[in-house]
């Protein structure tokens, strides 16, 4: 709150932060990723347990758990394609991915807390300024705005970077940054 002589107590700007706040992440990616790692693990006959230990391994070293493509990374699929070509490995796994998008997607909606264009429209229209922070990477929160159509609302976002994208690998995600650079 910023308090002056000629308007003592208006709000001029507000900072939140986005995951659990706009949207339930649990339904945007806790579950597709649920329901992927279970086709992964089924069809290739992958110790559950062991493959999210994996998982954990990559997410920590790219200090991102929301990271779908981290499935790339791990030794179980490398080992199962005798490859880590991450090209070559996207192209084998992409209907697993499409799992992972198709869940994504299906939850997209029922994610969204219920009345939030509405609050945003009536704090926007009263010229309060939108801020947020999040620990999400600048892709998944370019995904999320889009998606939710929330990209007009918000005057800053502050989040963290990306890994190292790759043109063949994370080509929708190159082309969302490239649209918005929070």
């Amino acid at each position: 709150v910023e308090v002056t002589r000629d308007n003592p107590g208006r709000v001029r700007a507000i900072f939140t932060d986005l995951d659990d706040t706009f949207w339930r992440w649990p339904l945007i990616y806790v579950e597709p990723m649920r329901q992927m790692v279970e086709a992964l693990c089924h069809d290739f006959a992958i110790d559950k347990e062991q493959f999210l230990a994996e998982l954990k391994t990559v997410h920590r070293a790219h200090s991102d758990t929301e990271y779908p493509l981290s499935i790339l990374e791990t030794d179980s699929i490398k080992f199962i394609f005798d490859t880590d070509d991450k090209v070559v490995l996207k192209e084998q796994l992409q209907g697993y991915i499409d799992i992972f998008n198709q869940t994504r997607q299906d939850n997209l909606i029922p994610a969204l807390f219920g009345r939030v264009h509405h609050a945003l429209s009536k704090l926007k229209a009263a010229g309060i300024h939108l801020l947020a922070y999040t620990d999400a990477t600048a892709c998944a929160v370019t995904r999320n705005f889009y998606e939710y159509g929330l990209i007009n609302y918000f005057d800053k976002v502050v989040c963290r970077g990306d890994h190292e994208l790759q043109p063949g690998v994370h080509g929708t995600w190159l082309t969302a940054r490239a649209a918005f650079n929070p």
